[in-house]
Order: C-alpha cells, then sequence, then structure tokens
C-alpha cells in the first residue's frame, strides 16, 4: 500500500515546514527502511492569504493529489506542527484510523474519502471541521478505528511545536478525550520543541527551533466561526440520512477544479529548502534527493478555487 502524507499549512505556520519536513523525512527513512522511501509527501496551502482560511479545501486538494496525481492507496493528514520521535505508524494497518497524532488526523484509503465526499468544504477557519468530517464517515457506515487508544500508539512520542509546556497533563490533556481515570501510561506521549534541545546537532538548528514562533490566530473571529460550525455539526447531524448525505454531496469534493491548483515541486527538501518568508512560495526549487523518490509535492492552493457550476467560493 502506496501512502501520501497530506500537510495542511496556513498563513501563520510557515516557519514550521522546514523543522518539520526534515525530521519527518529524516524519521521515515531512518525507522522505515525501504518502506520509509516510498511515502510521498504533500504540502497543501492556500495561497490566498488575504480571505478567510479554508482548511477543508486543502485537505481535499491535497488527498485528491494523493490518490489521482500520485498514485497512493491511502493518505495520512497531519498538521506541521505534528513531528515524529518514536513508533509513529504511518504505514496501512488495514483500516481506517482516526484520531492520528491530533484529533483532526487520520488515516483514510483511496475508496472511504471518496465514499464520505471528502471534506465541507463551506466550513472556514479552524473548529469542528473534522467532527463534522467523522460524521461522514459514520453516515456512510465507514469504520474506523481510534489511533490514540491503540498499544503502539500509547508507546509513541511526538513533537508539537505549537505546544509551550512539556508535562504529563499536557499529553494527557491532549488525548483524554471524555475518558476517565487516565494516566501518563494511557496515552501518546507529547512534547514541546524546547524539549528537543538535547537531540539537536549544533547551535544554528537549535536556534532555529527555539526561534519559532507560535502562530497566532484572529481570536475574536475564530469565535465567532466555531459558534456556527458548532451549530451547523450538530444540526446536519440530527437530521434523516438522506437529506445529510445530500448536504455532504452538495458541500464535498465534487466542487473543487483540480485544473485550477497550482503544483510546484521539491526533491529533498532537508536543506536549503527554500525562502520561508515567500507566502506563495513562487521561488521554490528543485533539490536531488539521495533516495530514490520524490520527497514532496508541494501543491499551492487559491482559495477562491472555481468551481463546477462556474461561481467561486
Amino acid at each position: 500500500m502506496k501512502g501520501g502524507i497530506v500537510t495542511i499549512c496556513n498563513k501563520n505556520r510557515e516557519e514550521y515546514l522546514k523543522p518539520y519536513l526534515s525530521k519527518t523525512i529524516s524519521y521515515l527513512e531512518n525507522n522505515l527502511g525501504e518502506i520509509g522511501k516510498d511515502y510521498e509527501m504533500i504540502i497543501s496551502e492556500q495561497t490566498d492569504y488575504k480571505n478567510l482560511y479554508n482548511l477543508n479545501m486543502s485537505l481535499n486538494i491535497g488527498f485528491i493529489y494523493a490518490f489521482e496525481t500520485l498514485g497512493c492507496d491511502y493518505a495520512v493528514l497531519v498538521g506541521p506542527d505534528n513531528i515524529p520521535l518514536k513508533n509513529i505508524d504511518y504505514d496501512w494497518k488495514g483500516y481506517n484510523e482516526i484520531n492520528f497524532m491530533m484529533y483532526g488526523g487520520f488515516k483514510l484509503d483511496k475508496e472511504s474519502f471518496y465514499k464520505s465526499m471528502g471534506a465541507n468544504i463551506f466550513m472556514f477557519n479552524w473548529g469542528w471541521h473534522d467532527v463534522e468530517f467523522y460524521g461522514r464517515l459514520e453516515t456512510y457506515n465507514i469504520s474506523t478505528q481510534k489511533w490514540y487508544i491503540t498499544k503502539r500508539a500509547i508507546s509513541s512520542e511526538m513533537i508539537d511545536i505549537s505546544m509551550e509546556r512539556t508535562t504529563e497533563n499536557e499529553s494527557i490533556g491532549k488525548w483524554r478525550q471524555g475518558r476517565k481515570n487516565i494516566s501518563i501510561h494511557d496515552v501518546p506521549k507529547v512534547y514541546t520543541r524546547h524539549w528537543m534541545n538535547h537531540t539537536i546537532k549544533g547551535k544554528k538548528e537549535m536556534k532555529d527551533w527555539l526561534n519559532i514562533k507560535k502562530y497566532s490566530d484572529d481570536g475574536w473571529m475564530e469565535n465567532i466561526y466555531t459558534d456556527n460550525l458548532i451549530e451547523l455539526t450538530k444540526a446536519v447531524g440530527s437530521i434523516e440520512p438522506y437529506y445529510r448525505k445530500t448536504y455532504y454531496e452538495k458541500t464535498g469534493y465534487k466542487h473543487i477544479n483540480m485544473k485550477e491548483v497550482k503544483e510546484n515541486k521539491i526533491i529533498n527538501p532537508i536543506s536549503g529548502l527554500y525562502n520561508i518568508h515567500n507566502p506563495q512560495f513562487n521561488s521554490l526549487k528543485s533539490y536531488q534527493s539521495p533516495s530514490r523518490r520524490h520527497c514532496l509535492n508541494l501543491g499551492c492552493i487559491n482559495e477562491y478555487q472555481k468551481i463546477d457550476n462556474g461561481t467561486t467560493m
């Protein structure tokens, strides 16, 4: 099974990409051997930063690109702040997994993605977009396994670049998910970038890590959208399955025109990646890879995609 690792990057997280890519690619090649060289990494990013952020648009485009262009059998959604350290299993286990490395992360095979109609492209910003998507999987009877409760996940370790403090309570709080009597021995272990100090080689790399600024959102706007998305998700979940499926179909991947997606390719971006401050990534260059595979395929996404009926988002 060929896998594609899809990462959604928004306008406040460009600084995350360099450590994320270098550490993740190194992890894949050092821990998974030849299998690790068969993964495709896709960064799906919105280039229009003047308008509302549409995570689900980038999600759908990244998955469609993985399946249709790169020939992947399944795709994994992770964030650019999720960096693997130990026992992070990107490989296919024979079933779909949700809550992978973060609550909104998941592994999904090609058939399940298209059957679910993909993520809702009319949901903007953060918050409950993942809950709504998991509702789609349930509605279409697509079976899933929660990653964080598996033995492999409980023994895993990762870094969350966005997390400020490394404590047992942080890991427990992240993965409690309503469960009672949970201890650090029952959850994946999550550390901050500061914890990496003793594992980083050289002062320059350490400085790059420690100088990363945690992303910030427009709090008041985010709250408005989150509150509305919660109500929308609850309302959709309460209607009859027939009408719910009609809604899912009218708001999913079918309304994306992949011909409008800009594509850039990089081979092994571990060093000399690109100008990290260029928001549209127009200065991307290709680097020769020491391995046999493309380490990164980057699709730059314009939020205002033309959709099937000729209108715009």
